[in-house]
C-alpha cells in the first residue's frame, strides 16, 4: 500500500513563551498539529511591512490544499484594514488563508529579522516534523511536498536542503548523486543548489520568484 500515515507531533516537545507579544500567540502542540501537512510544516516569517507578501504566500498554499505557519515579530491587528475593511486584512485574513500565526519575537529577531529568524526555527524542529522554510515573496504553483519526499527517498541520509537563486560563497550547484539505501553520501552536509533540476523526470523545486 502507498498510504502514508501522518507523522505524529512529538509529545514531549516544548515551545517557548512569547517575549513581548501576547501569550495566546505562543507556538503550541495544538497549533502545530492543526497545521501539520502529513508530517511537514510549511513556515515563513513576517512583520507588518511584509504582511502583504506573507498573506499571498499563505493563500497560494491554501489553494493547493496546504496549511502553513507564519512567525510574526509584531501584531498584525489592523494591518490591511481601511481600504478593504476587516475582510481585507488583519490577523483574521491569515486564518482564512489556512495559516496559523505564532510569535517570533525573540531578541535575535529584534536585532536582525533576516538572520534572527533562524533562532525561531528551532522550536518548529522540536515538533519532530519536517520543516519547509521559505521566504514569503515567492509564488507556489504546485504542492512542494512530493518533491521533497522524492529527494528523501533518493538521498536517505540528507537532513538539510538549501535552495537559492544565486550560488556564492563556495556553495555547490552540483546535483546530488543518487545514493543507495544505507550508504552515506559524499555530498552529505553540503549545501546544494538543486532548484530547477530533474529527478526521475519530475521538476525539482516548486517555489518560484
Amino acid at each position: 500500500s502507498n498510504t502514508r500515515m501522518p507523522r505524529p507531533v512529538a509529545a514531549s516537545a516544548s515551545y517557548p513563551a512569547c517575549h513581548s507579544l501576547p501569550q495566546h500567540l505562543a507556538l503550541s502542540g495544538d497549533l502545530v498539529r492543526a497545521h501539520n501537512n502529513g508530517g511537514v510544516l510549511i513556515a515563513t516569517f513576517t512583520n507588518r511591512l511584509a504582511a502583504d507578501f506573507a498573506l499571498n504566500w499563505a493563500r497560494q498554499l491554501h489553494t493547493l490544499g496546504l496549511r502553513s505557519l507564519i512567525g510574526i515579530s509584531e501584531r498584525l491587528v489592523g494591518w490591511g484594514e481601511g481600504a478593504g475593511g476587516d475582510a481585507g486584512g488583519g490577523e483574521e485574513a491569515f486564518k482564512l488563508a489556512g495559516a496559523g500565526l505564532f510569535c517570533a519575537d525573540g531578541p535575535s529577531m529584534k536585532i536582525n529579522g533576516q538572520a534572527g529568524r533562524w533562532a525561531e526555527v528551532a522550536p518548529l524542529l522540536r515538533s519532530g516534523l519536517d520543516v519547509l522554510l521559505s521566504d514569503s515573496d515567492i509564488a507556489w504553483f504546485h504542492n512542494p511536498i512530493p518533491y521533497f519526499r522524492a529527494v528523501k527517498q533518493a538521498h536517505p541520509h540528507v537532513d538539510f536542503l538549501l535552495s537559492t537563486d544565486r550560488a556564492f560563497n563556495g556553495y555547490s550547484a552540483q546535483q546530488l548523486a543518487v545514493q543507495p539505501e544505507g550508504r552515506p553520501s559524499a555530498s552529505r552536509g553540503k549545501r546544494s543548489g538543486s532548484h530547477g533540476r530533474r529527478l526521475g523526470g519530475r521538476r525539482l523545486g516548486e517555489g518560484s520568484r
